[in-house]
């Protein structure tokens, strides 16, 4: 088993590689004056996102987002992944190649994680705030900002509030992830690795780097490099006050 759970790892890592290295292709087509990304970013959000049956909100629905509203109500339009250009800095629209691999929020087993599932443009899904959270395992900073997140998990779970911890900055092993996950008690949040192909750092090289994402757009709201601009306090209030803008 010891030799098996790095296999999978590697796999599923190649898998993220490839869909990054897709994605950078595609906008070298596109600057060239190819064909636009735009409707396989559609596809990329939908599939993740639109397909599944029942609807989340209500019977007869055809997924969590593009189904009917409740039995007898109206009918959403789907929700198609907004259009590039995207990148990493505020004001711009997270790529929906972003795939990582590491554990989702509540699972025990290592898969992956993409993006795509916290596009929520409707409200439908009751997301209301995406905290992106990069951090290394031997940065107190880090650690601090994972033990007051870990105490308001439950009431962030609550209000909407999703979160991604990203083990990045050099010592991105699922070893490392695991470890991370279980000393801040992160079980119920996503806990993947970095993906160099695709990462959220930018130029960034100060830890944490954290990300406030709008999930009714994919935009990012706020960019925090370190702690020099911010307090934690400050971070996570911007966080939850997201989560009040959007709440039904």
């Amino acid at each position: 088993m010891g030799r098996i759970l790095p296999l999978i790892v590697l796999m599923l890592a190649s898998v993220a590689a490839l869909a990054c290295a897709g994605e950078r292709d595609r906008e070298s087509v596109a600057a060239g004056g190819g064909t636009t990304t735009t409707n396989q970013a559609g596809s990329a959000g939908s599939g993740a996102i639109g397909s599944g049956g029942t609807g989340a909100n209500g019977s007869g629905g055809s997924g969590a987002q593009g189904g009917a509203a409740g039995a007898g109500g109206a009918s959403l339009p789907p929700c198609e992944y907004p259009a590039e250009p995207y990148g990493v800095s505020p004001g711009e629209v997270l790529s929906p190649q972003l795939l990582w691999t590491g554990y989702a929020a509540g699972s025990s087993e290592v898969g992956t994680v993409p993006i795509t599932d916290f596009y929520d443009c409707h409200g439908s899904r009751g997301i209301s705030s995406l905290f992106i959270d990069v951090v290394a395992i031997t940065c107190g900073a880090c650690q601090s900002l994972a033990s007051e997140m870990s105490s308001r998990l439950p009431a962030w779970a609550a209000s909407g509030i999703h979160v991604i911890t990203i083990m990045g900055f050099a010592q991105n092993t699922i070893e490392n992830v695991t470890a991370w996950r279980e000393t801040y008690g992160l079980q119920s949040s996503n806990v993947v690795l970095d993906a160099p192909e695709c990462s959220v750092n930018g130029s960034s090289s100060s830890s944490p780097l954290t990300l406030l994402v709008d999930p009714r757009t994919m935009t990012i709201q706020q960019r925090w490099s370190g702690l020099g601009d911010a307090s934690i306090a400050d971070i996570l209030a911007a966080v939850e006050l997201l989560a009040q803008q959007n709440a039904p």
